[in-house]
């Protein structure tokens, strides 16, 4: 993990030999699925250590990598020493005084370095990956695909697994390739008056379609859809794609997103019978950038705790500072506010807080949120652009979604492109609902954006209204079935037993006076 620069040289480069391999082997006799699953395999950790790669770029954390390398060499040469000391030596105590405080400061650094976090990343093998993930797509009864797109060999590589059987396709696609998904991009998240450029958006969106789901449509077997999109299909909204039937893809699939198969399938935390805190923040004065209010964000959050009991901070107290002190111990964390993304810097994007005072900031930049750590199972970005990350050269998508999982957050949900004020406010509404329901994440927000479509009219059925919000990670329910504990089981055993002696008695009585 120290040396990611160092051991991935020239990656796009080695990613596209291995592809181009794999390609000719699979037209001289097919690919074997073991093959395949190693394939797999490969391209999430080429997309998880330029993730890594680039946060080391970017010095987030470089500093104090260097810094912990530092300490445990010291920390070795004084283990050195003191074993070849006499311990009565006063300067072995010095020693030893020195270690534990290496020891504290390494500590530390480990929480914002989250070295440990990242090496379990890749502690799965060749043989439990593909086990794993056959599992889970088993399990969660999903179809799993990874997009990459390699611009030199104009292709699309789609490389899958759905509950039977692993996946490989290679679709050719022009050198407009990246044209096509911003034009498509950029139509989706505006909102369109001309007939012409909604014929242009529908296009678009079938062509798209034609690419990623048509070449594998045979191959996906169940309602539920993992996608992993690589590069520039990250600013894909897949719920908006179009079938030949004109049909968007969110009618009949459900679909949920992840950077990194390998943070999936590492073990999760279990969720618990209920969000045993829920916590919304909604700023009201924006400090120095200049955005509009949110004149929903007040129906949301009280639906939110109409669903859920939920601890708010309106106004003056969603400041960056509660957040950041309060919300690190809620299971279900909302915050109804903006983001801005920053396409040059992606760890200088930040969601906006309350601004109090002069004091403190209140941007809560993405790189402020990675060295963070937060016990929450979802946290909801009520905001626009929250989950867009920028795509440049190696670096992938970067977002304040991807920021979270490494603090510990194992599910956002985040909007693509700037979110509209009233349809959000519905649509997140509704999905607090599902959810309470124990419907899974992506299930629950698929709902949620078909209720909202089926009681629109045509114009407010366009992409923009509804299909900016992703679910990002885990998608487990938040609600699950428990078990009883003894104490409720013996305090309704009490509670039978005395509205038994009570009836009883009650027919003693009448059965007394009766008798008279």
């Amino acid at each position: 993990v120290d040396r990611l620069g160092q051991v991935i040289r020239n990656p796009e480069m080695k990613i596209t030999s291995t592809l181009k391999n794999y390609e000719l082997l699979e037209k001289e006799g097919g690919l074997s699925q073991k093959e395949i699953g190693q394939l797999l395999r490969t391209i999430d950790v080429f997309h998880s250590t330029q993730l890594h790669f680039s946060r080391l770029k970017n010095e987030i954390i470089g500093q104090d990598w260097q810094r912990q390398k530092t300490l445990q060499a010291e920390l070795i040469q004084i283990f050195k020493q003191i074993k070849v000391a006499d311990n009565a030596d006063a300067f072995v105590d010095s020693l030893r005084l020195r270690s534990k405080k290496i020891t504290v400061e390494m500590n530390e650094l480990s929480v914002s370095t989250k070295r440990k976090a990242i090496a379990k990343e890749y502690q799965l093998g060749q043989a439990k990956f593909i086990s794993h993930l056959k599992r889970y797509a088993q399990i969660h009864h999903k179809t799993v695909i990874s997009y990459f797109w390699s611009k030199p060999l104009s292709s699309i590589y789609i490389v899958g697994q759905n509950p039977e059987r692993s996946f490989f396709k290679t679709v050719a696609v022009d050198s407009n390739f990246m044209q096509l998904v911003n034009a498509s991009y950029q139509l989706n998240s505006r909102f369109l008056t001309q007939a012409s450029t909604l014929q242009l958006q529908d296009s678009l969106n079938r062509a798209l379609y034609q690419l990623l789901i048509q070449p594998i449509k045979s191959e996906i077997s169940t309602d539920n859809l993992l996608v992993c999109p690589i590069g520039p299909i990250s600013y894909i909204s897949f719920d908006a794609l179009r079938s030949e039937k004109n049909e968007y893809l969110l009618t009949h699939k459900n679909t949920s997103y992840t950077s990194s198969l390998f943070a999936l399938l590492r073990t999760k935390k279990t969720p618990t019978s209920a969000p045993q805190k829920v916590m919304a923040f909604q700023p009201k004065n924006y400090g120095d950038d200049s955005l509009s209010a949110l004149f929903y964000a007040k129906q949301e959050i009280a639906a939110l705790h109409s669903i859920f009991p939920t601890i708010t901070y309106k106004g003056t107290q969603a400041t960056k500072r509660r957040f950041l002190q309060q919300s690190k111990s809620a299971k279900v964390v909302h915050v109804a506010s903006h983001s801005i993304l920053d396409t040059k810097n992606p760890y200088e994007s930040y969601l906006i807080f309350e601004e109090k005072d002069n004091t403190e900031s209140y941007q809560l930049k993405a790189s402020e949120i990675f060295v963070n750590s937060f016990l929450s199972d979802l946290v909801v970005l009520s905001s626009c652009n929250s989950a867009k990350g920028t795509f440049s050269g190696d670096i992938g998508i970067v977002s304040l979604s991807n920021a979270f999982y490494f603090s510990g957050v194992p599910c956002t949900v985040g909007s693509i492109w700037s979110a509209q004020d009233k349809s959000s406010s519905e649509i997140i509404s509704d999905f607090y609902r599902n959810l309470s329901q124990k419907k899974n994440k992506s299930i629950s927000l698929t709902k949620a954006k078909r209720d909202y479509l089926r009681r629109s009219d045509a114009i407010k059925q366009q992409p923009f209204f509804w299909a900016n919000y992703v679910v990002y990670g885990d998608d487990s329910p938040i609600v699950i079935d428990t078990e009883p504990t003894n104490f409720t089981l013996i305090v309704a055993l009490i509670l039978a037993t005395t509205l038994l002696a009570f009836s009883c008695y009650k027919l003693f009585r009448i059965w007394r006076a009766s008798l008279r």
